[in-house]
């Protein structure tokens, strides 16, 4: 019985040992994914986007100016405006944009624009069609 005394212990420290061994090797693995893990920001806007589009789509009675868009959704009239440095549609609080410092709306060749700075850079993009 004395011989097997102590036999754990020596698995648990050789177990211990590898892992040690192998996680340098893990680490270099994983870190050409960290550019991958990182939050875009960009491509959230364009998520964003392009839901605010489907739904200006579905919509009737569009028009814009400087400071918002109006118009009817499920007949219910609502707008699109910056409040609080979030772009939001109201009546409600259904956010699209977060953390942009101004955001304008412009009418240009049967389309309406939105162009949004944030963090100093500026972004110009299509919503919606005029009908």
């Amino acid at each position: 019985m004395r011989r097997h005394a102590g036999y754990a212990l020596i698995e648990v420290l050789l177990t211990l040992i590898i892992l040690t061994a192998m996680l340098p090797i893990t680490l270099v693995c994983i870190q050409p994914f960290e550019q991958m893990l990182k939050f875009n920001q960009e491509i959230q806007d364009q998520i964003a986007l392009s839901q605010l589009r489907r739904i200006l789509m579905l919509s009737y009675q569009v028009s814009c100016n400087n400071l918002e868009i109006n118009f009817t959704y499920h007949q219910h009239p609502q707008t699109v405006s910056l409040i609080n440095n979030h772009l939001v549609i109201s009546p409600g609080t259904q956010i699209f944009l977060t953390e942009i410092d101004s955001a304008i709306f412009f009418e240009k060749e049967k389309f309406i624009y939105i162009a949004y700075t944030r963090n100093k850079k500026e972004y110009e993009k299509i919503l919606s069609e005029i009908y």
